[in-house]
């Protein structure tokens, strides 16, 4: 797979011009760090490091350009990026100002700090609830030739295809590359079809701007963390409504238990099924509950997301 996107990501620095006019949308001005990101890590193993300190400042400072500009934007990837940048600034800033006895490492660390704070969070932290004993079933994108979900009219086109659970590379499909994060979920409700309910249950700081004069879903890509009986936390997104009905607001967001009993109350995905090891027994039970983009850690579903960001950003 890095092959795979590295040789893309090659092919398409090479044939087109990443940056013609500022107004270039989000995605490529991601892979434009993402690139960026790369080469000062090349640049840091030939030991040239004032050149890898310049581009990783360079770097954090268009995550954060990025950020300001769209602070709901891809925020776990983002943020994620810009610690890691932050974390290299650091140690290679140290390692230049203490290494010749110029600046002593306490002042450096503070003025490192001061210049490159930690990415700021948007709105207020959330301490979300656990939903204990909660039986899951398995879907995917594609499933039974179903194109659709709640919010994507044509959720296998945007993916790049079927995401089957009998076909893996990794986390991933193996035929083909995914568009989309394979870590997602479905849960039983849908804001868009149930207005009212999603006016009193969903969160207020969720709520999203129209776009073109249309309703936004608050749900969408929403995360959540889903811990198996062994304590193994897996992170992914919220991207479909189900398994059994739409309309269960009190479950999904408050301290009611499932309204329909004796079935799953979660569907997750064959990448989320098999990092907590739920392929032998789906019916297994799980615990989850919603996270703040800001607070997911690093991971494989950070890592395969952002391959999938990569790749439909080189193929629009």
């Amino acid at each position: 797979m890095r092959i795979l996107i590295l040789t893309a990501v090659a092919l398409f620095f090479f044939s087109k011009p990443l940056f013609a006019a500022p107004d270039l949308d989000l995605e490529h001005r991601y892979l434009e760090v993402y690139l960026e990101i790369n080469d000062a890590e090349h640049i840091e193993k030939k030991a040239d490091l004032p050149a890898a300190l310049k581009d990783f400042k360079e770097c954090y400072e268009k995550l954060k350009s990025i950020r300001a500009d769209s602070p709901y934007w891809e925020t776990a990837l983002v943020v994620h990026r810009m610690y890691d940048c932050r974390a290299k600034i650091v140690e290679l800033q140290l390692k230049l100002s203490v290494g010749n006895g110029s600046v002593p490492a306490d002042e450096t660390l503070a003025q490192i700090r001061a210049n490159y704070p930690g990415p700021v969070q948007t709105g207020a932290r959330h301490s979300y609830a656990w939903k204990s004993g909660i039986a899951i079933g398995l879907f995917w994108i594609g499933k039974d030739g179903e194109k659709r979900s709640a919010w994507d009219d044509d959720w296998m086109k945007s993916n790049g295809g079927v995401d089957s659970p009998d076909d893996r590379n990794g986390f991933s499909a193996a035929a083909h590359v995914d568009k989309l994060n394979p870590f997602y979920v479905a849960l039983p409700f849908n804001d868009l079809a149930h207005a009212e309910a999603a006016e009193k249950w969903v969160p207020a700081a969720w709520h999203r701007q129209l776009q073109e004069g249309k309703p936004v879903s608050a749900c969408k890509d929403r995360w959540v963390q889903v811990t198996n009986a062994e304590g193994r936390s897996c992170f992914a997104q919220w991207e479909d409504a189900g398994p059994s009905g739409d309309d269960d607001p009190e479950y999904v967001f408050g301290k009611s238990i499932p309204k329909v009993e004796d079935k799953p109350a979660m569907s997750v995905s064959p990448a989320v099924a098999q990092y907590l090891e739920l392929n032998d027994d789906i019916t297994k039970r799980v615990a989850w509950r919603f996270i703040d983009e800001a607070d997911v850690p690093p991971g494989q579903w950070l890592k395969y997301q952002e391959q999938g960001l990569i790749y439909a950003a080189m193929n629009e």
